[in-house]
């Protein structure tokens, strides 16, 4: 996906907040699965020992990587929460987990998740769902892709997107569309 109007909105949105509240690419990822779960609730479901539940909360899993391993704390209330919001408390939960302070409460169940290998510079890959999970989204590093236009040739930011579902619950064609309007929402 093109991320060129995303990372300048993010520039200035951070330039207002100030030092302190940074907001990260990944808090607007987050956002934008919490909106598209919010479209596709079919897609908010887990399956269950022969049957599908559906959760009426968005909620998602974020892989949090440190010395002691991985984690996958919940954000819950997604949709509800504005991306600052969602970044202060995504930087609450990469703090507990670097300390080793994870409760109980702080992971619940969820339909998706989402891991984010960016910042290890990998361009893409394919993430592994974490039952009950019924899928997960991989984050590619921001890379410059150089495009050819009518008038020669552009720089452009662009971002690799992996979607892994779980067919039980999500087939290839909802998959696809969950996945577009992911994309939707991060390039508006």
């Amino acid at each position: 996906g093109k991320v060129d109007d995303l990372i300048s909105f993010r520039a200035k949105a951070n330039k207002a907040l100030g030092e302190n509240n940074k907001i990260s690419l990944n808090d607007f990822f987050i956002k934008a699965c919490g909106l598209a779960l919010t479209d596709f609730p079919d897609c908010n479901m887990i399956w269950q020992e022969q049957h599908m539940l559906r959760f009426k909360e968005v909620a998602i899993g974020i892989a949090i990587s440190t010395e002691a391993g991985l984690y996958t704390p919940t954000l819950r209330s997604i949709d509800k929460k504005s991306v600052s919001q969602i970044s202060l408390e995504m930087k609450e939960l990469i703090e507990k987990a670097k300390n080793k302070q994870l409760r109980s409460s702080d992971f619940s169940e969820c339909a998706h998740a989402l891991s984010n290998l960016g910042m290890f510079s990998i361009e893409n890959f394919d993430a592994i769902i974490n039952p009950p999970n019924s899928s997960i989204l991989a984050v590619g590093a921001v890379r410059d892709e150089v495009v050819s236009e009518t008038e020669g040739f552009l720089s452009r930011k662009q971002v690799s997107l992996t979607l892994s579902v779980d067919h039980r619950t999500i087939d290839g064609a909802l998959g696809a569309k969950f996945l577009d309007r992911i994309v939707f929402y991060l390039q508006n």
